[in-house]
């Protein structure tokens, strides 16, 4: 169907009454598809608007497991566990790639990302802080820091 202001929406439902696919779009250009199981819960959620567009997957309990968003600086691909706790985030910035890594809770433990002078990788500890690091240096080299659980540095090798 469609209304008066050129937005329209289609349904699809299964012999049971529940809804299959959904689709939907409006003047403004937001458009939405969704997918849902037999019983009704929901798989695929794919939305655009004028600013990009983002597709969120879910397992059979309905809780998201894989996202995909437009960002200011490109894309994220994010991956969560069966209860919606992101285990890994991998996403473009403004200075190049990031990739988290998150344990069973969804707390950061680990870093990949980029510095002003190549790559850098941050270990977290299990209070999300950082406690170790390997980092590209001005010199073209690397540079290894260790630190404390209070944040000081205690070992540092260029």
């Amino acid at each position: 169907y469609s209304d008066s202001g050129g937005d329209g929406q289609v349904e699809l439902y299964n012999s049971a009454g529940h809804m299959c696919a959904e689709m939907y779009g409006d003047s403004n250009g937001d458009g939405r598809l969704r997918i849902y199981m037999a019983d009704g819960t929901e798989v695929v959620d794919l939305y655009a608007d004028p600013d990009g567009g983002e597709l969120d997957i879910y397992n059979q309990d309905g809780t998201e497991v894989v996202g995909l968003d437009t960002t200011a600086d490109g894309g994220m691909v994010q991956m969560h566990n069966n209860d919606g706790k992101i285990f890994v985030a991998l996403g473009a910035a403004s200075d190049g790639g990031q990739l988290d890594i998150n344990d069973e809770d969804g707390a950061g433990v680990a870093g990949l990302g980029v510095n002003a002078n190549g790559g850098a990788l941050d270990i977290y500890n299990k209070d999300e802080k950082i406690v170790g690091g390997f980092y590209a240096d001005a010199d073209d080299g690397g540079k290894l820091v260790i630190l404390n659980k209070e944040g000081f540095v205690v070992f540092i090798k260029p």
